[in-house]
Parts: C-alpha cells; sequence; structure tokens
C-alpha cells in the first residue's frame, strides 16, 4: 500500500489548498465589507472642514467636530482671530445652531461672539449595493453684532476625513 507521503515527508494531498483559497476570499470579503461600512460612515458624518469665499469677508473656514452631545470646533473670518464654538445643537437632523466666542486674549480687538443658523445640504450617493447621505454644504447666516453674511459653505472632503479621523483616533490630535 503506497503512503500518502512522499519521500520527503510532506503530504502530498490536495485537500488544504481549496479551504486556503475560501479562506482568503473570505478575508477579502470581510475587508471590502469594513471598507464600504468606513466610506459610508465618513460621508454621513457631519464632522469636517466646510469653505466659502464671501467678497465682504474673504475666507470663510468652519472647521466642526461633532462630539455625542454636543460641537467643537471654530470658524475664522475677516481678519480677526478665530471664534471657537460655544455651543452648538443639530435641530431634527438638518438645521444647525452654532454660537461662537472669541478667546479670551483677542477680546479686546475685535467683536466677542458670532453666531451661525443654517440648514445642511445633502446629496445621495447611490451604489448597487448601498445608498448613503452625503453632507455637503453648509447654508445659512452668519452673524457677528449688527452684521450678518448669507453664506453657503462647501465640504471639504479630504480635510473632512482627516477631521473625522483626528476625532476619533487621540494619537493624531
Amino acid at each position: 500500500m503506497r503512503s500518502r507521503f512522499g519521500a520527503t515527508g510532506k503530504s502530498t494531498s490536495n485537500l488544504g489548498k481549496g479551504s486556503t483559497i475560501f479562506r482568503q476570499l473570505g478575508l477579502l470579503a470581510v475587508v471590502l465589507v469594513l471598507g464600504a461600512l468606513g466610506v459610508s460612515w465618513s460621508l454621513s458624518d457631519i464632522s469636517g472642514e466646510y469653505e466659502s469665499l464671501d467678497p465682504e469677508l474673504g475666507p470663510v473656514r468652519l472647521t466642526l467636530i461633532r462630539l455625542p452631545v454636543s460641537f467643537k470646533g471654530q470658524i475664522a473670518f475677516g481678519t480677526g482671530a478665530p471664534r471657537l464654538i460655544t455651543d452648538g445643537k443639530l435641530v431634527d437632523g438638518k438645521n444647525l445652531e452654532l454660537k461662537f466666542q472669541v478667546p479670551s486674549e483677542d477680546l479686546a480687538t475685535q467683536s466677542q461672539t458670532a453666531t451661525f443658523t443654517g440648514v445642511i445640504g445633502t446629496s445621495t450617493v447611490e451604489g448597487n449595493y448601498f445608498t448613503s447621505k452625503e453632507f455637503t454644504t453648509l447654508e445659512g447666516v452668519l452673524e457677528e453684532g449688527s452684521s450678518s453674511w448669507t453664506l453657503t459653505l462647501t465640504r471639504n472632503a479630504l480635510a473632512s476625513l482627516y477631521r473625522q479621523l483626528q476625532s476619533h483616533l487621540p494619537w493624531l490630535g
């Protein structure tokens, strides 16, 4: 009777080769599903960088990080210091209300508070296997003192991804 082990002492059976391919395909499927979930999560999170160019204010940049019960971030416009978010809320999942305060060291040179009240604009990304809402714009009114400006802030996708990772991975902060 012939042994299934050859002269080298190794198994010559092909039984394990098929299961290795199935394990590799299973691992690839898990990686693809987790990747799709990660992209969907990234697109549907309001956190990120939003930018606009206003003729009167110049560049306007809003950094927004959504925390479980509040927001943190800042808005920079004009020539003054960036204003930090002191209070923020999302009403009905679409209406955004943010209040900003100038840091105490810059209070002598500019107005103390600003507010932004607006609506989140979304677009729908439809794929073969999933549909995701992507937050693409913030449209609203920025008020500082007696002045107000109507703005449309557009999301910067790459900077937004970095901000999302920074908020969830502390070693990037």
